[in-house]
């Protein structure tokens, strides 16, 4: 879904990854477990570099990319 996303918009920040996936977690969860869900599949997305922070960015206001996005430019 995340990859999906990009491909399509090139960028994303967390705020539209939290609209995009908080609405189909689980509803046992807190709204607090489902933003730690997201920004644990962010992280580990990251570390298998599937997607990463654009320019280095990281923190409140970070946008992200498809790791190959950048570089097929």
């Amino acid at each position: 879904m995340v990859q999906e996303y990009l491909a399509k918009f090139g960028t994303a920040t967390r705020a539209d990854f939290d609209k995009l996936m908080l609405d189909k977690i689980s509803d046992a969860l807190s709204q607090s477990q489902k933003r730690n869900f997201v920004t644990n599949l962010l992280q580990e997305m990251r570390r298998k570099k599937m997607i990463r922070p654009v320019k280095g960015k990281r923190g409140k206001g970070a946008r992200w990319e498809l790791y190959k996005y950048r570089e097929n430019k």
